[in-house]
């Protein structure tokens, strides 16, 4: 069984804010608009090397958390 592939890194924060804004129902409006892209754009930065960071296909979960 293949997991579901992982979608495409979305290169255009524009168009990505205006669809998740749609899907959700939300309005933004036009004088924060860029703020709002530009929150997205810092956020993506800070995840970046996170998703970056590849994991082997066997690794599993631990079952119990000790700190």
């Amino acid at each position: 069984m293949n997991p579901e592939p992982s979608p495409a890194p979305v290169s255009d924060l524009e168009t990505y804010v205006d669809c998740m804004a749609q899907i959700l129902q939300l309005s933004i409006p036009s004088e924060i608009r860029p703020s709002v892209i530009e929150n997205f754009a810092r956020a993506r930065a800070i995840a970046q090397p996170l998703l970056d960071f590849e994991l082997p296909d066997d690794i599993e979960a631990a079952p119990i958390f000790k700190p």
